[in-house]
C-alpha cells in the first residue's frame, strides 16, 4: 500500500500542528507554574513583614473602634462645647451661613 503525496503532506501538517500545540501548551504550563513558584517564594520572603503589618492594622482598627464608641457615648453638652464658636460667644449671636465676618 503506497501513500500518496497529498496524504503525506496532510500527515506532516498534522504532525507539525500537534507538535506546536503540545509545545505551546507546555510553555503555558511552565509560565503559569513559574509565576506560582515566584509568588510562593515572595510570600515566604515577605511573610514577616505582611504578618506584622496585618497585626498592626488589626490593633489600629481596634483602637479606632474604641475611640469611635467613646465619642458616640459622649453627652450632648460636651459635643456642643466641642463645636464652640468664639465669635458667637463675643457677640452673643451665632453667625448664620449667609452672613460674613467683615
Amino acid at each position: 500500500m503506497e501513500i500518496s503525496k497529498g496524504e503525506q503532506d496532510r500527515s506532516t501538517l498534522a504532525q507539525e500542528y500537534l507538535t506546536r500545540r503540545n509545545s505551546l501548551r507546555q510553555r503555558f504550563e511552565d509560565e503559569r507554574l513559574g509565576k506560582l513558584t515566584l509568588f510562593d517564594e515572595a510570600s515566604k520572603l515577605f511573610k514577616p513583614i505582611t504578618s506584622a503589618v496585618s497585626k498592626a492594622r488589626e490593633q489600629k482598627t481596634a483602637e479606632v473602634k474604641k475611640v469611635t464608641d467613646v465619642l458616640e457615648r459622649l453627652p450632648a453638652q460636651i459635643a456642643t462645647e466641642a463645636n464652640f464658636n468664639p465669635i458667637a460667644a463675643l457677640f452673643g449671636e451665632p453667625l448664620q451661613a449667609n452672613q460674613r465676618l467683615l
